[in-house]
């Protein structure tokens, strides 16, 4: 389980966020500059930007780079000094000998014009922001646990207060670590059910670029609120996910543990998500470098996450088994166990450090016992949890409650493909804030992974779930539009692709690939091709859904032709009548 940072690890961060130019110094030689020299409110700004990144030593003699600096949030970009930014840029990156600034030596200023609208606007949600972190920070003790929310000697109203503003303080957090200073019709509102769907990072709708988050994002790299996020991961006891469910009932309006667990869940992956998109901004950049120290300091949490999933799972599996079971547990745990997937896919990309941690996690033996009783047991608790979620049912029926499995089982298969795939391209010898991060990093873990997943059993369960959700699609007599507009079959599409990415990265060696043959592996991959390629009427949205299902199709054949018999049987077609 996750514990608190050390003591000598917390006063190091802290002292050197203490050592940092604090924003009430800048803004007051912003102002001092204005008046002394009688500078316009622009000019003051870019004297004072200059001024500091030389003190800071992060400039040079060249006058690109002491320009070059992009400031953040909005209000500088938008301001007429626009373009002096913008061609002092595009000087610096015409000069390959000029040594780029560092990314996080003004990053957790606001350099803007502090009697600018846009100032006043960026500071004020940068009061708010600390606010909420300071809110969460007094909530968790010494030692790293949670103080009780709930406590029943305190006064109900209390109590009650307590864990709204709790509540509201991890969306605010989130929100901020995802959009920025964007969307400000929503900035500052609470635990509202639309809040809560805004605050979801597994929301396409909210993906966007890093555009002024650099700000939010710096304040975790140069404090410990990230070990305070991940304090808040032990709010709910593992073995007791089911009786925690009884508390949620539409009369009891004060948010639960569950709830709470949810929010963090979400803010977590806000902080820790990659940009996987191409043609990174300079600010994108810069925020895929904080994220990536951010995920590096995350690593100690992974034990605590995985005794989640696992008691998540368990209780899934429990509820699900049983033919009166409850709608609103169902309805609460899935949606939770696929948002500690997600955060489990934002903590481990792109960090190899993590992915070791996250499958060699141990299990509480309560849990052990309840998830691990096959012949095929792993030790490893990583493995266990989702080999746990694989084995799940899906179904069409809205009125059964397998229903929901879909989209648990997709981030089931990405989290897979996450932890059997080398992304940590960094340099090993350099070191991140003093968290483990790629230091000593020299080989891939991903081969042993695959190994581990594949003695557990995951080949044999992936395979089930793609023969059982390409037949269904098959199955489907809906023209190109209404598929489009069928949520239930856009699911089950995103998790085919998910499904053959994950088998895909699974098949490494000869004797897996002749398992995963031996279990009609041939057959299931060549419908899902012929699925991907299918296309009547080219329509928005499906020809990107077909070009994933083909991607991930043509990937496993390319892994599954690493055995030569396996080639000779796809040129010649015998696939249909052979399962081998």
């Amino acid at each position: 389980p996750a514990g608190p940072p050390n003591a000598k690890a917390k006063a190091t961060m802290t002292s050197s966020s203490e050592a940092l130019l604090s924003q009430e110094l800048f803004d007051e030689t912003v102002l001092e500059n204005e008046e002394c020299f009688d500078l316009s409110p622009d000019d003051a700004l870019l004297e004072t930007i200059d001024q500091f990144r030389q003190q800071l030593g992060s400039s040079s003699s060249s006058p690109s780079v002491q320009n070059s600096v992009t400031p953040s949030p909005t209000s500088v970009a938008n301001s007429s000094t626009a373009a002096t930014a913008a061609a002092a840029a595009e000087a610096t990156s015409r000069d390959d000998h000029v040594p780029p600034p560092p990314p996080a030596a003004l990053s957790h200023l606001i350099l803007s014009h502090p009697n600018s609208p846009e100032g006043k606007r960026d500071r004020s949600n940068r009061n708010h922001f600390q606010n909420c972190l300071t809110l969460l920070d007094e909530c968790v003790d010494t030692d790293g646990t949670v103080k009780n929310l709930y406590n029943a000697a305190a006064d109900s109203n209390s109590a009650s207060g307590s864990s709204e503003k709790v509540l509201e303080a991890l969306v605010e957090i989130g929100r901020r670590c995802r959009l920025g200073d964007c969307n400000e019709e929503n900035s500052h509102g609470g635990g509202s059910e639309k809040n809560d769907k805004d605050s979801n990072p597994n929301n396409d709708a909210n993906k966007s670029s890093n555009m002024n988050t650099l700000p939010y994002l710096a304040v975790f790299q140069r404090t410990s609120s990230i070990y305070t996020l991940m304090s808040f991961l032990s709010v709910l006891d593992p073995t007791k996910c089911a009786a925690e469910t009884t508390t949620v009932s539409k009369e009891n309006k004060n948010p639960t543990r569950l709830q709470i667990l949810i929010a963090t869940a979400h803010t977590l992956s806000s902080i820790l998500s990659s940009n996987t998109t191409n043609n990174l901004t300079r600010e994108d950049e810069k925020c895929a470098i904080l994220r990536a120290e951010l995920r590096d300091s995350f690593v100690p949490a992974l034990g605590r996450l995985v005794c989640l999933m696992g008691g998540v799972v368990k209780t899934v599996i429990s509820v699900q088994r049983e033919q009166d079971a409850t709608a609103a547990a169902d309805a609460l745990l899935v949606p939770l166990c696929c948002d500690l997937l997600q955060l489990g896919i934002n903590a481990t990309r792109g960090c190899e450090v993590a992915k070791v941690a996250f499958v060699q996690s141990a299990l509480p033996s309560e849990l052990v016992n309840a998830l691990c009783n096959t012949p095929n047991a792993t030790k490893r608790g990583g493995v266990a949890v989702l080999v746990a979620c694989l084995s799940l049912k899906t179904s069409d029926d809205p009125s059964s409650s397998t229903t929901n499995n879909t989209q648990l089982l997709t981030e089931a298969c990405q989290l897979l493909a996450t932890l059997c795939r080398y992304d940590d391209f960094r340099d090993p010898s350099t070191t991140t804030s003093g968290a483990m991060g790629a230091t000593g990093v020299t080989t891939s873990s991903a081969h042993d992974h695959a190994m581990e997943f594949h003695r557990a059993g995951a080949a044999s369960l992936l395979i089930r779930i793609a023969r059982g959700v390409l037949s269904k699609l098959e199955k489907k007599s809906l023209v190109e539009e209404e598929r489009h507009l069928n949520s239930l079959v856009v699911a089950k599409e995103r998790l085919s692709a998910a499904v053959l990415t994950a088998l895909r990265v699974l098949a490494i060696n000869d004797e897996i690939i002749q398992t995963m043959v031996a279990l009609g592996m041939l057959p299931i991959v060549t419908q899902a091709l012929q699925l991907g390629v299918t296309v009547t009427e080219p329509k928005n949205g499906v020809n990107a859904r077909k070009q994933r299902l083909s991607a991930a199709s043509l990937g496993l054949l390319r892994n599954l032709c690493g055995n030569d018999e396996i080639k000779t049987n796809l040129c010649l077609g015998s696939t249909k009548d052979h399962h081998s």
